[in-house]
């Protein structure tokens, strides 16, 4: 059918049309023509293959929802990168038709309760969880009602995350929640096949549509000894990978190199997955160096010279972000090689993927992370083996990861996947692995209590009180639910929280010992507690805030904030699930800089932060942490390997390149996991001012609020230049010459000229980089551009929506081991309460987040 059959405003109609995009697939005609699918009274749910074209299906009917009634979209993706790069496909599509879109995730920008302002909201899933949470805290005539009133359409990509075991538990929460307290709004899940798709379209009432059709065809393959196989049970040998010409070294006894060199050599783009970030690194060196580039046809002008302008962009980087330019990528990229895995700063990884997309790269060594995070298709996938770190290749993971091979919209007639293997063994465990049956979907609600406790908390904690039968209604919305009791048993049901919904009943009895909850047993209510709805303003998960809540409120009642160094506040802003993992620490380094690069008073504040100096000594001779030890002591070996994180944050705020912070700790601490780790810790800091302002602490609040800032800006020592660094993508080296040469601002970098910029920057450029680019200097004034208009914008809905208000109550008796009370100027409020036995008044001054006065 033709894409103006199906009720779209004209202009975006010409929209797709100058897209190339006139008629739709008959499954895509067929599937969008199921009762209710356009008319918006059915939930739809859709499975077809990667590249079958899912996403157009979704756009249809929420674009047909945005023309009807005027309720707003929700599209939940489940990584940022792929939110970012929906949002300005969207702006784009949607501009001619008026309709505003705006991207919620980690580190945007973006009023939840400015829904209205906004058409579509592009998510990932914790920040689409989040808004919904917001809509549910509004008031309105019934618990939910802005939510059900604003939110028309809810947009499902990747639905086969309800079953994961990290994140499908949100995932359920928000639909459960979108299910109890909006009914009328339209859910639309995609996703690739699955079993138990029918399973899923029951519990949703969808109306439900699959197909195995695939625009571009793919064949796969296996690889043994270099002979290649057909991927299925009968292993049928196809041909020989011939090499007559022995270009290949004599060390390519599987394949490897000649299955990348024939597609590479004819100018077809290969993705090669590998088990692990070294591996990819090595794969890429080894295709560096040893494939005969030399015998290929010359690469046009154009890509030569896009290639020395990414290596050249690499450079730039290198010097802006303090990360050191990594030699082995660097050198990859001018042959069109490169590598992809976590360990990437994000500045390398956008210049990678950059260079993939235009074709300057045509060979991408990557993780598995890869296939679900990042839209990188190619002609042609080779396995270098069928491992994932050190697990078999699952079938799951197989189809997702080949089915990045001869994607819809680009050249290739068809895409290939090859699995290359060492032995006859491994050979046929690919074969029967490729051709088995998926694993149904299970909720994830039902693997352990966190998502569970989660839904209640926030439940109540937004949306207010409840009684047993609302607590089992909503409990029915779950897909749990569904699984946990088919249709055919609910006549059994006993209408009892504890007898038909037991593991609802144990969140609900872990929310109740935790204080998270309260039930008033005059008239038979639960309610959140000023606590729990501190915790789910926060967004992290229960158990973690609780932890949190532990440790600020034996800070607050005993220990005070030790502010010797900021150690004592680095490690609270140190997220425990995103601490360095215990086997990447290297013991005796840890015991080398705790005694050798902390001076006595940053030692002394080892004991008010719980850390034992024993502990570390013993590892390192050992070479571990014994099993004794944490039996005897597991919360305080906790603590030692999560103040190993703490000392890297640590060192990077002492402005340390971070060539220098990987070379003091080991080479086990890559740069993008030090990227990583500085990120986590901003959004960990921000969750912690919110837990705080909740529980009105709002000394602490406006300490934790103010640091967020620095470790997001990465502008350590100087916090006046915290304005300025809110520009993405500026280094503390330049956000310091920018200040100093006078551009004190966002409005005054935007304001600036290219040959201005330049004067100021090319001081701090090492010598063999004499400028820096011109398109460089275009972004850097267009994006503070952006950020003085986001800026601007603030500061006018603080204006209109929000009333300050000065507080004069007395402050409570202090606890007898405060004995000091200083004053600051700080955001918020203007006390903090430090530890008189152990922080001079000096010392806490001087040390203060944001440059107190005494």
């Amino acid at each position: 059918m033709d894409i103006g059959s199906f009720g779209l405003k004209e202009s975006l109609v010409s929209v797709y049309r100058t897209r190339g995009v006139n008629q739709l697939y008959e499954w895509q005609s067929e599937c969008l023509s199921l009762p209710g699918a356009l008319e918006g009274n059915r939930n739809l749910i859709y499975c077809a293959p990667t590249s079958g074209g899912k996403t157009l299906v979704s756009e249809i009917v929420m674009l047909r929802r945005l023309a009807g009634d005027g309720r707003r979209a929700l599209f939940v993706l489940p990584y940022i990168s792929v939110v970012s790069e929906k949002e300005a496909y969207l702006q784009s599509l949607c501009r001619p038709a008026q309709y505003k879109v705006q991207a919620f995730y980690g580190g945007s920008s973006g009023n939840f309760l400015a829904m209205e302002r906004y058409d579509i909201a592009v998510c990932t899933i914790e920040k689409a969880n989040s808004l919904v949470n917001a809509l549910l805290e509004q008031p309105g005539v019934d618990p939910g009602s802005e939510l059900s009133r604003l939110l028309g359409c809810l947009i499902l990509d990747e639905l086969h995350l309800l079953g994961d075991s990290q994140r499908g538990y949100l995932l359920e929460v928000l639909v459960a929640k979108v299910r109890y307290f909006a009914p009328t709004c339209q859910i639309v899940g995609m996703s690739a096949t699955l079993p138990n798709v029918s399973e899923v379209a029951a519990w949703l009432d969808a109306s439900l549509y699959v197909t195995d059709f695939r625009p571009v065809p793919l064949h796969e393959y296996v690889v043994c000894k270099r002979t290649v196989f057909t991927c299925d049970g009968d292993r049928r040998p196809v041909r020989a990978l011939e090499d007559p010409n022995r270009l290949m070294p004599a060390t390519d006894t599987d394949g490897f190199m000649l299955a990348v060199w024939e597609a590479v050599s004819v100018g077809n783009s290969v993705l090669v997955f590998c088990p692990s970030k070294m591996k990819c690194e090595v794969a890429c060196g080894l295709l560096t160096k040893s494939l005969p580039w030399a015998s290929a046809p010359p690469a046009p002008q154009d890509i030569h010279n896009h290639r020395l302008q990414l290596r050249a962009e690499l450079e730039l980087c290198s010097c802006n972000t303090d990360a050191g330019l990594d030699k082995n990528l660097a050198d990859g990229i001018l042959v069109g090689v490169a590598f992809h895995h976590s360990g990437l700063t994000t500045e390398e990884r956008d210049i990678v993927e950059r260079g993939y997309r235009s074709g300057a790269i045509t060979c991408l060594t990557c993780t598995s992370t890869l296939a679900a995070g990042v839209n990188l298709p190619a002609q042609r996938v080779v396995f270098r083996t069928p491992f994932i770190a050190t697990e078999f290749l699952d079938t799951t993971r197989y189809r997702q990861m080949s089915g990045r091979a001869g994607r819809s919209g680009h050249s290739s007639a068809s895409g290939e996947s090859y699995v290359i293997c060492s032995s006859e063994v491994e050979k046929k465990r690919v074969t029967s692995m490729a051709v088995a049956a998926l694993p149904p979907l299970r909720s994830a609600l039902g693997q352990n209590c966190v998502g569970l406790q989660r839904l209640l908390l926030e439940v109540m904690a937004t949306a207010g009180q409840m009684k047993d039968d609302q607590i089992m209604r909503l409990a029915r919305a779950t897909f749990l639910d569904r699984q946990l009791d088919p249709p055919s048993d609910q006549k059994k049901r006993r209408n009892s929280v504890a007898e038909d919904f037991p593991a609802v009943h144990a969140g609900m009895k872990y929310l109740l010992s935790t204080e998270m909850v309260h039930f008033n047993r005059d008239n038979q209510l639960y309610m959140a507690t000023p606590l729990g709805r501190a915790v789910c303003a926060s967004g992290l998960s229960c158990e973690a805030g609780i932890v949190l809540w532990e440790e600020l409120k034996r800070l607050r009642n005993q220990t005070g904030l030790c502010l010797e160094g900021e150690l004592h506040l680095i490690y609270l802003a140190t997220p425990w699930e995103a601490s360095v993992s215990e086997s990447l620490i290297d013991w005796n380094v840890y015991a080398a800089v705790v005694e050798g690069d902390l001076n006595k008073q940053q030692q002394a504040s080892l004991d008010v932060i719980g850390i034992s100096m024993a502990k570390i000594q013993q590892a390192s001779i050992q070479g571990r942490l014994s099993q004794a030890a944490k039996e005897r002591d597991p919360e305080g070996c906790r603590r030692v390997v999560k103040f190993y994180s703490t000392l890297l944050i640590w060192a990077l705020m002492c402005e340390i390149p971070i060539e220098q912070v990987i070379h003091r700790f080991g080479s086990k601490i890559g740069r993008g996991l030090l990227q990583s780790l500085i990120s986590s810790a901003s959004a960990f800091t921000s969750c912690i001012a919110v837990l705080c302002g909740k529980l009105h602490w709002r000394v602490l609040e406006s300490v934790f609020d103010t640091f967020a800032g620095r470790l997001s800006g990465m502008c350590h020592r100087r916090p006046e230049l915290l304005a300025l660094s809110e520009r993405p993508k500026l280094s503390p080296a330049w956000a310091r010459q920018l200040y100093d040469a006078g551009f004190v601002s966002p409005k005054m970098v935007a304001g600036a000229t290219p040959q201005e910029l330049q004067s100021v920057l090319r001081r701090v450029l090492p010598r063999q980089i004499p400028d820096v680019p011109e398109d460089a200097l275009e972004r850097l004034i267009k994006d503070a551009a952006l950020t003085a208009k986001e800026q601007r914008k603030q500061k006018l809905r603080e204006a209109r929506e929000v009333q300050v208000t000065v507080s004069h109550r007395p402050i409570p008796e202090a606890p007898p081991v405060v004995l000091n009370l200083l004053v600051y100027r700080l955001p918020v409020c203007s006390l903090l309460v430090v530890r008189n036995a152990r922080i001079p008044a000096e010392v806490a001054v001087s040390a203060a987040a944001t440059g107190p006065r005494k």
